[in-house]
């Protein structure tokens, strides 16, 4: 998948090691965007503290319990921790379960906006 760089404006290709994982997840969150957009991903629990977050078979990322406060972080199928502007400032902490999915579809959403067009036909 190739994704433009907000800052400099040049296109890049997402790095191998998470290009197929991560470009399944952003044309799913793109699709629902465009198609169905009533639809909500699906948590999977898996242990106290953790869930996956899916949609119709792809895996977008996690959300697992913040370490050392309340709240919970989210990460993409890539590993990274997503964040989101709250507050006045970038946290990556979110109050709920339900806010930190949200900040994942968000973050898969605007990744998937930058993204060129033929990218996301794939």
């Amino acid at each position: 998948m190739v994704v433009r760089n907000v800052d400099t404006g040049v296109d890049h290709e997402l790095s191998a090691e998470m290009s197929a994982e991560m470009s399944a997840a952003i044309r799913a969150v793109h699709a629902l965007r465009t198609t169905r957009g009533d639809e909500t991903p699906a948590l999977t629990p898996h242990g106290p503290g953790r869930a996956t977050v899916g949609l119709h078979g792809t895996a977008l990322g996690a959300v697992t319990r913040a370490p050392h406060t309340r709240g919970w972080q989210a990460h993409t199928v890539s590993g990274g921790l997503v964040q989101a502007w709250r507050a006045g400032r970038m946290q990556t902490t979110h109050p709920t379960r339900a806010a930190a999915a949200d900040a994942l579809l968000l973050d898969l959403a605007l990744l998937a906006e930058r993204a060129r067009p033929a990218s996301l036909r794939r």
